[in-house]
């Protein structure tokens, strides 16, 4: 290869480095996409030859085949980056000084053991086993690296950090042995102490945040068993401020931490409320109020994000972080806060996800048919930026309810509520019993049944879809309609129709997909939604 081929080379390597850095500052796929072309653009102009270029090739071919996959979900994608993953880490040059090899060998080890966690979570994976190889890359060059005594490096570092995250997936994913989640948290503390000298804002925000959420793997341990993890998995320290309070306390120092990278401070609350329900239940609601403050201030750092994002990144967020405005506004309601103010966190949770394509679709739909909440958003956004007083806005919402009652409902897996607004006030109303993954799946047994395009006995799938249906709109009516139209003072009406109240409903996610004014017994019984109200929906 000539000098000229060989300044042409590096720098298309160069750009696509630069590309692969904004996509993972910034998320934007668009860049991953640029960077994987400008490297397939370098093998096919100039092709390397040598062990050293070609491992240099391998490793970026296997970085960015492990984000590709993360957004695609091909079985293939993860399966060529492990290959590329292993051919890079087999060419780690010897004649590199102890430092430079060390470095050079962590960063591809922990490449290729992030590929073979990805490809051992995989559903389409063939190799179910690559969950537990995904360790002994790690450990063999730590191994190394401890005899070179390379153990105060930023290689060292990253190591420790790849092989605790490891170690939670196997303690999340397979056999709950202890031993995993023991070592997970011993090495997470040795990474947050090295962190300090060896990571930027960026990764020390993340950092922060999977402590946090292991410290709470470690509290519903300790409270399910009734045992306490080995001496010295957790510092003594930690254990007297109490693990949930720990783990408020690392997140609010992530929060704090500026970044480049926002998503890192999103993917920090919802690690943790994603498995809030895990935790004992009399612990959920008063941590979930604890978290207030931080996940009402990254509702507003998704909505900031959405609006910078490009429209195939915008969809993904939405689907990620669909809950963070669900769980803010059950967090206000948890401490006390009006149900105004958890009505406007959801309202600003709807405006996120209708910036993607199904949401703009439902928007329109509802500017069309004079959507309740479309005409709340308008009115609210106008009180807002004129900077109307509190009571005012509130009289802008009550007046939506001149026709009957508007009822959104916030489904959660901690805490479930209705926000009822009627003339003369909005109020909220407890749904103890309303769980998402409850509700979630019934849903699913009935989706299930009604996506069947070839079955044996058609009888019996309808038969069964019924009974599925029947139990699905039982547990609405019992854990949502019900307390709701009891609480409104709506009982059984069997006079004239004409005077029947109306109530307006509106719902997001799962409950969404089925009508609540069917909720009940079923024909033929008193104990049903139509027998009591006229009901309406809105977006």
């Amino acid at each position: 290869m000539s000098e000229a081929q060989q300044e042409n080379g590096d720098s298309l390597l160069a750009q696509s480095d630069e590309a692969f850095e904004v996509f993972h500052i910034a998320g934007d796929f668009t860049k991953l996409q640029e960077a994987i072309k400008l490297l397939i653009d370098y093998n096919e102009k100039y092709p390397p030859t040598e062990d050293d270029s070609i491992g240099i090739l391998a490793f970026k071919l296997a970085r960015c085949g492990q984000a590709l996959y993360e957004r695609s979900g091909a079985i293939l994608d993860i399966e060529r980056a492990v290959s590329n993953a292993e051919a890079a880490v087999a060419r780690v040059p010897s004649t590199l000084s102890d430092v430079d090899r060390g470095s050079l060998l962590g960063e591809r080890c922990c490449i290729l053991s992030k590929c073979l966690v990805s490809q051992g979570l995989s559903r389409d994976c063939k190799k179910p086993e690559s969950l537990e190889k995904s360790l002994e890359p790690l450990d063999k060059a730590l191994k190394e690296l401890e005899m070179l005594g390379q153990t105060d490096t930023d290689g060292y570092f990253r190591l420790l950090w790849q092989k605790a995250s490891c170690k939670q997936r196997l303690w999340d994913r397979t056999t709950r042995d202890v031993k995993d989640l023991e070592s997970c948290l011993t090495l997470s503390f040795k990474v947050l102490d090295l962190s300090r000298k060896y990571a930027d804002n960026n990764e020390r925000a993340q950092i922060f945040g999977e402590l946090a959420a292991r410290l709470l793997r470690a509290y519903t341990y300790e409270r399910g068993t009734d045992q306490r993890l080995a001496e010295g998995t957790i510092p003594n320290k930690i254990y007297a401020n109490g693990l949930c309070e720990q783990a408020i306390t690392y997140l609010s120092v992530a929060e704090g931490l500026p970044v480049e990278r926002e998503l890192t401070k999103l993917d920090n609350i919802i690690s943790v409320t994603d498995d809030l329900h895990k935790i004992p239940e009399a612990d959920q609601r008063p941590l979930l109020g604890k978290l207030r403050g931080i996940l009402q201030s990254n509702v507003k750092r998704l909505q900031d994000v959405m609006q910078t994002a490009l429209k195939g990144d915008v969809r993904a967020h939405a689907e990620k972080y669909f809950g963070l405005p669900r769980d803010a506004a059950a967090a206000a309601t948890e401490v006390g806060e009006d149900a105004f103010t958890a009505l406007k966190i959801l309202d600003d949770g709807r405006h996120i996800t209708s910036t993607t394509g199904l949401g703009s679709q439902i928007r329109a739909l509802g500017k069309e048919e004079g959507g309740k909440l479309e005409e709340l958003t308008l009115k609210l956004d106008r009180l807002i930026e004129e900077e109307a007083p509190y009571e005012e806005r509130q009289k802008a919402v009550k007046s939506l309810a001149s026709e009957g009652p508007v009822v959104a409902i916030n489904v959660g897996n901690v805490r479930s509520d209705a926000y009822i607004v009627t003339t003369s006030g909005i109020h909220s109303v407890w749904l103890p019993k309303l769980k998402n993954l409850g509700l979630f799946s019934l849903s699913w047994k009935v989706q299930w049944r009604l996506a069947q395009d070839t079955f044996d006995d058609w009888d019996y799938l309808q038969k069964k879809l019924n009974v599925k249906i029947k139990d699905l709109y039982l547990y609405v009516w019992r854990n949502v309609t019900k307390p709701i139209l009891d609480n409104l003072g709506f009982q059984l009406r069997e006079d004239n129709i004409t005077n029947w109240p109306r109530i307006c409903w509106i719902s997001r996610g799962t409950l969404s997909l089925y009508p609540i004014g069917l909720s009940g017994f079923g024909f033929g019984q008193r104990g049903n939604a139509f027998n009591r109200v006229i009901s309406t929906y809105a977006p």
